[in-house]
């Protein structure tokens, strides 16, 4: 039973990576685009650098939220060798996929895999999904692989 909490952590941590990863260069893009507006406004009149502290206190605290949810991705993700995780990369690209052809985004895909396994008896979402054959069979590969080690 271990080894399958071990890869339901180490999934749910490849979706939360993927998303934090996405997350993490539009913010950086948008917060670039601010500076540079910013660094414009304050060239032309003393003024704007009113406008400049909401921005940066703004920036500061995503930057923050980004870190903070970096830090939690990586306490919760547990110790993989490369196998395992070139099989839950695989995997989660499946998943992905699969839940790309149904139109589910990445997020509310994986807000339900959380609550998935914080809940199994109420929202059997990720049981039904490792009902199809072929995740099913990689799921069984990677639950195998945390068994080995």
């Amino acid at each position: 039973m271990k080894e399958i909490f071990l890869a339901v952590r180490a999934i749910g941590a490849e979706f939360a990576r993927s998303l934090w990863v996405s997350s993490f260069i539009g913010a950086g893009v948008i917060s670039a685009l601010l500076i540079a507006l910013l660094t414009w406004l304050t060239s032309l009149n003393t003024w704007w650098w009113l406008l400049a502290i909401p921005f940066g206190i703004a920036i500061s605290v995503a930057t923050i939220i980004l870190v903070v949810f970096r830090l939690l991705i990586n306490y919760v993700r547990p110790g993989q060798n490369a196998q395992q995780i070139k099989l839950i990369k695989m995997f989660a690209y499946k998943m992905q996929s699969t839940s790309e052809i149904i139109g589910i985004p990445k997020s509310i895909m994986l807000f339900r895999v959380i609550r998935s396994i914080a809940a199994p008896k109420s929202e059997p979402y990720l049981q039904r999904l490792l009902e199809t054959p072929e995740l099913k069979k990689d799921f069984q590969e990677i639950t195998k692989s945390f068994r080995d080690n």
